[in-house]
């Protein structure tokens, strides 16, 4: 142990039994008790599980992680500060005691890695503070990100449950609907301008209509 601080990453040896509960996970497999992280490598681990705990597997044989490392290095996770479901402050959780989730928080945007120990496949409520995560309830998208060779691209409503399979899992990333919010406040600018240069006594039911036809069709999938 006296080497630890020399070291970016723990691998405690070979023939972890990926299938046994999270208390496993947290203790025997992850290097979290340490203060690191660690690599998954029998048959490539499990990739939502791992991420529960901030691990991959490493490259070797027929497994490579690099369309996580491009999620990570897209999302910037480098500067996200990592919660995991022991953290009592952390602003999300799932509402099912087997199916664990981990954030990756960043100040516009959050990185969910949601791992299932679950014998049968369930719809998963999101629990969030949202004063906690900084975002706007009603100025976000949720989204699972297209990931090559472990999941495709799909949005949700926020409120919406999320399908996660049994024993498997799902990466999502809340953000700040960017879009909306950039063509709302650049077209409410110009609409506002344009009435008030002809004095219409109805501009704001006509601004109430643009917000929602943009809303409309920016939030679309």
């Amino acid at each position: 142990m006296e080497h630890f601080p020399y070291i970016s990453r723990l691998w405690f040896g070979e023939y972890f039994q990926y299938d046994l509960a999270p208390d496993y996970w947290l203790t025997e497999v992850s290097g979290l008790p340490f203060g690191l992280t660690g690599e998954m490598l029998e048959n490539g681990g499990h990739p939502y599980r791992g991420l529960v705990y901030g691990m991959t597997t490493r490259v070797y044989g027929k497994y490579n992680p690099g369309a996580i490392w491009q999620l990570f290095k897209a999302f910037d996770i480098a500067n996200s500060e990592m919660l995991g479901y022991w953290v009592d402050r952390s602003p999300l959780k799932t509402n099912h005691k087997n199916i664990r989730s981990t954030i990756y928080l960043r100040k516009d945007k959050v990185l969910i890695a949601i791992g299932s120990w679950s014998e049968k496949d369930e719809n998963v409520a999101l629990e969030i503070d949202w004063g906690k995560t900084g975002l706007d309830k009603n100025n976000v998208r949720l989204i699972s990100p297209e990931i090559e060779g472990l999941q495709d691209f799909r949005t949700f409503e926020i409120d919406q449950p999320i399908p996660v399979q049994k024993n498997n899992g799902r990466i999502l990333i809340l953000e700040k609907e960017k879009l909306v919010a950039f063509t709302l406040n650049m077209g409410s600018k110009i609409l506002r301008k344009y009435l008030h240069k002809f004095h219409d006594t109805h501009h704001h039911s006509i601004l109430n209509v643009w917000h929602l036809s943009v809303a409309f069709f920016c939030c679309r999938d």
